[in-house]
């Protein structure tokens, strides 16, 4: 292997699952310390800042959350279209795909994408800042959905590989919690009306009756209480217990969607974390197929077949996500002429980023699902 080629293979995503198969044989996706950092636990180190509360927003903090967007963020997004988007239409055509899987991959796949496209081009094309505006009031309210329903399948997901399991009253007691702590966090947002600005086109919040986000606190308090009440008892009757899994839901409900507030920088890393933590199951799920694939071949042909897809499979999420996030809107946002006094200079910039941050939450809704066959692929 020349130089240039193991250079390569260090930044291949395999790398770190290979060490996996070297030796470490407990029932973590990568290794207990490897699993605790991807899943949430790189967010203590942002707590000290929370002492801090006066430092600003500078061009350097934005430069480095930019950057990490290319690498983390924005490969976090692409990948769920490689997911989904692969064999698409052979899997929709095939007979024995479930027939809620095909209503899910339409839905997320077709319906979706459609709509808000019709969606963001009747606002531009109109010249509505108001419709528009509404678009971002749709994200705000999904991407904490997302946060948290995706916190409480790393919960159960690594649970399960550990055997730890939880009965399905425990099971809706954990669901219920992170939604209402979700909701919370949108009453948060919206106990009173005012406007902003988001990519040059304004919005404006809803003024939600405080009634609201006083239940909803109270419902968070005891909802957490209750929940972590079932892991302390389960711990104790049991002995079973899921460390990392708890992280992973803990981060994505009580630092990722509340202690965000506390500090403006938070907002610019925490989204890098949510991403980070998705691409170690999008990551195994792939590698674990590809080792599947490759399983007639010697050990050492199929380690390299295996780190070269991996590669490759990242590479095309980070260029995607080049094009998808920056150059391809930045582009149009330069040659295509529209009424930039009225909807500001960064359009295409706002209705890309609207479009692919919400897609994704249906993406998601389409692929992590029991009927999907490649889930099989985390529990290797």
């Amino acid at each position: 292997m020349t130089g240039a080629l193991k250079s390569l293979h260090l930044i291949s995503p395999a790398t770190i699952f290979e060490r996996k198969q070297k030796g470490c044989h407990d029932a973590s996706m990568i290794s207990p310390v490897w699993d605790f950092f991807f899943v949430g636990g790189l967010s203590f180190f942002f707590l000290p800042l929370l002492f801090f509360p006066d430092i600003p927003v500078t061009q350097r903090i934005f430069l480095i959350s930019f950057s990490i967007g290319f690498i983390v963020n924005y490969p976090h997004f692409m990948h769920s279209y490689q997911l989904l988007y692969h064999k698409f239409f052979s899997t929709l055509i095939y007979p024995q795909t479930a027939v809620l899987r095909k209503v899910r991959m339409t839905i997320g796949g077709i319906i979706a994408p459609v709509a808000l496209i019709a969606f963001l081009l009747a606002g531009a094309i109109q010249e509505d800042q108001n419709l528009l505006g509404y678009a971002t009031n749709i994200l705000f309210f999904l991407v904490g959905w997302h946060y948290v329903k995706q916190g409480y399948g790393v919960l159960i997901t690594l649970s399960v590989r550990k055997q730890v399991f939880y009965s399905g009253f425990e099971k809706k007691v954990l669901l219920l919690n992170a939604y209402i702590c979700w909701l919370t966090f949108w009453c948060r947002l919206n106990t009173y009306v005012y406007e902003d600005i988001f990519y040059s086109i304004p919005y404006e919040t809803f003024a939600v009756p405080g009634i609201f986000y006083t239940a909803g606190i109270i419902g968070s308090i005891l909802f957490s209480v209750l929940s972590f009440g079932l892991l302390a008892l389960k711990f104790i009757r049991h002995r079973q217990i899921c460390i990392n899994g708890i992280v992973g839901y803990g981060c994505a409900i009580y630092i990722w969607l509340l202690i965000v507030f506390f500090h403006p920088v938070l907002f610019y890393f925490f989204p890098a974390l949510h991403s980070l933590q998705y691409l170690l199951f999008v990551w195994k799920m792939k590698y674990e197929k590809e080792r599947e694939e490759y399983a007639s071949l010697t050990k050492e042909e199929a380690r390299m077949k295996t780190a070269k897809s991996m590669r490759n499979f990242l590479g095309v999420a980070i260029f995607l996500g080049a094009l998808g996030f920056y150059l391809i809107p930045n582009l149009l946002d330069n040659i295509v002429t529209y009424n930039a006094h009225l909807m500001g200079p960064e359009l295409f910039m706002y209705m890309f980023v609207i479009f692919i941050n919400v897609h994704h939450y249906f993406i998601d809704f389409a692929i992590w699902r029991k009927d999907n066959p490649d889930m099989k692929y985390l529990f290797k």
